[in-house]
């Protein structure tokens, strides 16, 4: 199991802005200090589209909800 984190926004927002919001965040990821300082913490530095976070997000709830229903959790 790993951990990761993204910045989403509502759904509705309009992709010309998605696209800005995401070409800023990649610049400041790819910026020697801001990978330096994530990289002291153990994080590694991975930036990607909206389109392969959506990928990963529908995989991730795909992957989840067949762990739950297979282990019989419940919520208590």
């Amino acid at each position: 199991m790993s951990n990761w984190g993204a910045i989403l926004v509502p759904a509705a927002t309009p992709k010309a802005v998605i696209a800005q919001i995401n070409a800023a965040i990649v610049q400041a990821l790819n910026d020697a200090d801001v990978r330096q300082r994530f990289g002291s913490q153990g994080f590694e530095v991975i930036s990607s589209t909206p389109e392969v976070l959506g990928t990963l997000l529908v995989s991730e709830h795909e992957k989840y909800a067949r762990v739950i229903r297979e282990s019989g959790m419940k919520i208590e």
